[in-house]
């Protein structure tokens, strides 16, 4: 069976079916269903021409509502016309006045502007060409001082590439002096340690020479004593005697003396010239020790320091020799004094005897023989006084090559 609500087809009777439906029977059936009820469609459409019908008494309402309002509205824009009236007409008066107002302004702005602006433009524009001329000298003048700058820069950077080469050299020049330093404090120190050992050797034989001559010496002054009286005693005798020998006596003092006096001057004088050299050596040596302890307080390190101070002991203790030196020549010197008076007293003794042994008698000559042996004994310490100061001489040479 088919739903009530189904559409409507050609095939809905079923005599009028050409092709049996599935529900059909194939026999014909006697009992159908009721038709379908059509009341509801009624109703509805009663109810849709209620609303049709209320909808449409709506709209007159509004219509009717609509045309007092519209008349309100009308009343309202001419109203509003009026006033857009009324306010056209009094912005046209305002506009006038301010127009005139504006007008008054603008005038007395172009009177102000001809009176005040425009001169002050003009010297405006005539400030700025002077500053701009002025502007241009100065930029001109500054490209200029740049340019030189630019060009003394560069030849400054020269300078200083050519001094920093000079530095280089310098450094590696100190580089080279502080390594030859090293290796002439080495030197030194090696000549120092050398200088040492002669130094102790020499002070030592030095030292017993000295002790030696100062033996002699001590045994010499009670001779050079008793010389001294017996030869005051012999001088109250030859006074008696001076006058008959004084052509004979001069005569053999002056040859004599000649003699002696010329030998013991070339030593002197050979001995002068030995301490000279002596001296210039030791100048020289000064002068060594100068340089040598500048050379050392020019380097920075603190060992060449060290060594410095150790070489400069050192080189006092080399320099010591020549302090006895001094003394030596000091003794020298007066053994020489001592020489020439003795020489002299000898030759007075002996030509005082050549002439008493002429015409003495026999005590007289007795005497004169003593004063012989005395004269002999005076000869021999006379002697060895030379030999003591061919001995200071030999000592004096082996200090110069030392």
């Amino acid at each position: 069976m088919r739903p009530h609500n189904a559409e409507p087809s050609l095939n809905d009777s079923p005599d009028d079916a050409l092709v049996a439906r599935p529900d059909d029977a194939l026999g014909v059936h006697h009992t159908r269903p009721p038709a379908p009820r059509r009341w509801p469609t009624w109703l509805c459409l009663l109810a849709l021409g209620g609303v049709v019908g209320w909808q449409q008494w709506q709209l007159h309402d509004l219509q009717t509502l609509g045309g007092d309002q519209r008349d309100q509205l009308g009343a309202r824009v001419s109203q509003l016309e009026r006033s857009v009236a009324q306010l056209e007409q009094q912005g046209d008066e305002r506009l006038s006045e301010l127009r005139d107002a504006l007008g008054e302004q603008l005038s007395a702005l172009d009177s102000q502007l001809n009176d005040t602006v425009v001169p002050a433009l003009t010297t405006l524009q005539e400030d700025k060409a002077s500053l701009s001329s002025e502007a241009v000298a100065r930029l001109e003048t500054l490209e200029g001082k740049v340019a030189k700058d630019a060009n003394g820069a560069q030849e400054r950077l020269t300078a200083m590439d050519e001094a920093l080469d000079r530095l280089d050299g310098r450094v590696t020049t100190l580089a080279q002096t502080d390594d030859n330093h090293a290796t002439l404090i080495t030197a030194l120190q090696g000549s120092m340690a050398a200088l040492e050992s002669l130094s102790r050797d020499g002070r030592a034989a030095l030292g017993a020479r000295l002790d030696a001559q100062s033996a002699t010496l001590e045994h010499l002054e009670p001779l050079v004593d008793k010389t001294s009286s017996t030869l005051d005693t012999l001088a109250a005798r030859m006074q008696s005697l001076q006058s008959d020998i004084e052509s004979e006596v001069e005569n053999n003092i002056e040859s004599v003396s000649a003699e002696q006096l010329a030998s013991l001057e070339t030593r002197l004088t050979a001995l002068q010239t030995d301490l000279a050299t002596q001296q210039t050596q030791t100048r020289d040596l000064q002068q060594s020790q100068q340089q040598l302890g500048e050379t050392l307080k020019a380097l920075p390190e603190p060992a060449a320091a060290a060594d410095g101070d150790e070489l400069a002991s050192k080189l006092k203790g080399r320099f010591a020799p020549l302090d006895e030196l001094a003394a030596l020549e000091s003794a020298q010197r007066s053994l020489a004094s001592q020489l020439g008076e003795l020489r002299r007293q000898q030759t007075a003794l002996s030509a005082g005897l050549e002439a008493i042994s002429q015409g003495a008698s026999e005590d007289t000559r007795d005497q004169l023989r003593s004063l012989d042996a005395s004269r002999r004994q005076l000869s021999g310490r006379v002697a060895s006084l030379l030999g003591q100061v061919s001995e200071l001489e030999q000592r004096v040479s082996r200090l110069e090559r030392r």
